[in-house]
């Protein structure tokens, strides 16, 4: 008796592999993305519902909104503290929550060094850096006001300025000011 002839290279009983769109981590992914998707979309359609409810605004409201915020004049306005750069970064290296009690929210009056003057996001706003009296390297970061551009322009690297600006925290161990400009 013959045997059928198998081809060459080929063992018997080897099993078939499935397509990779047909194994279980696929199909899996694939059902989770469709639920991401369908709880997306009716966290959207409530979003929108919300926005379109009814207020109601009376006059006094609408002239409240249209009148101008006050701004005051920086020569006229007292810091609550006063503080150098290095005593700022140095209360914020040894405890970020005692520090942010006593400074966060509040006018602070800093000095020190300039260690750089930056670009922040998208090149719309000014940082200046200012010394840690160490390192240098968790130094307070200053956002100027758009009307400070043109002190912040003639700054160079290592002279020392006063500023004064909200306290705002801390962002990767550097202090920071909000709202700055220069005394």
């Amino acid at each position: 008796m013959e045997q059928p002839l198998q081809p060459s290279g080929q063992a018997q009983n080897v099993p078939v592999k499935k397509a990779w769109y047909k194994k279980w981590w696929v199909i899996t992914i694939a059902v989770i993305m469709v639920l991401g998707a369908i709880g997306s979309a009716g966290e959207d359609s409530k979003k929108v519902t919300d926005n379109q409810s009814t207020t109601t605004v009376t006059p006094v409201e609408e002239t409240k909104k249209a009148e101008p915020e006050k701004v005051m004049e920086p020569e006229k306005i007292t810091p609550e503290v006063v503080v150098t750069s290095a005593a700022l970064s140095k209360a914020y290296s040894e405890n970020e929550v005692s520090a942010d009690a006593k400074y966060k929210d509040k006018l602070i009056e800093v000095s020190g060094k300039v260690v750089s003057i930056d670009n922040g996001t998208f090149d719309n706003e000014i940082i200046i850096r200012l010394s840690d009296g160490q390192y240098d390297f968790n130094g307070l970061h200053c956002y100027m006001k758009e009307s400070e551009r043109d002190k912040a322009l003639t700054m160079k690297k290592g002279q020392t300025v006063t500023l004064i600006g909200k306290g705002n925290s801390a962002t990767i161990g550097s202090p920071v000011l909000k709202n700055c400009w220069v005394k």
